[in-house]
């Protein structure tokens, strides 16, 4: 959708933005903001528009991102290991909450929030390090990831196997609600 405030403002930036180089130094520092937005994001931006050169394909490259990432981490999670039976019950599960939102309009928050889930998985599986690193790079995209700093420690605690999907994924649509 281009009438959104957040399209418009991606799309100033989208037509401003100098050659990804020009990021490159201030990207990995979280919290540094270019265009009113993360410098991380910016970056990821710049290359993109760079290879693409087409703000509307570049839109949606990223929403289909946002999209598998969400899903195929919630997945994970929930230990459904993409069995088909249950990828309609995950389909409609992140449909009913703000997926269009996030995958179309709040991209940045979109993709903060998909790879917060895939650290999630992540820290599941005992990646301590590339959880680490994915909430790093969560935080590179929109600073309101230190939220998922609470969601990690939740996960942490919550160790039970037999119910640990049923207690996480309340634990995250309240993380999307406080996002949003």
């Amino acid at each position: 959708p281009m009438s959104s405030p957040d399209t418009e403002a991606y799309y100033e930036a989208y037509t401003e933005l100098e050659s990804p180089a020009a990021y490159v130094k201030e990207a990995f520092w979280v919290g540094k903001r270019a265009y009113g937005m993360e410098v991380g994001f910016v970056l990821v931006w710049a290359v993109l528009k760079s290879v693409f050169h087409s703000f509307r394909f570049t839109l949606f490259l990223v929403a289909l991102v946002n999209a598998l990432l969400f899903l195929f981490s919630a997945m994970g999670i929930a230990g459904l290991k993409q069995e088909k039976s249950h990828f309609a019950r995950m389909l409609a599960l992140f449909f009913s909450f703000f997926a269009l939102h996030y995958c179309c309009i709040a991209i940045r928050a979109g993709t903060s929030l998909g790879l917060g889930l895939l650290g999630a998985w992540l820290l599941l599986k005992r990646r301590y390090l590339w959880a680490f690193l994915t909430l790093y790079g969560a935080m590179l995209f929109h600073t309101i990831a230190f939220l998922l700093l609470m969601f990690f420690a939740l996960t942490l605690i919550r160790r039970d196997k037999e119910d640990f999907p049923v207690k996480i994924l309340p634990d995250f649509r309240t993380c999307c609600l406080v996002m949003c």
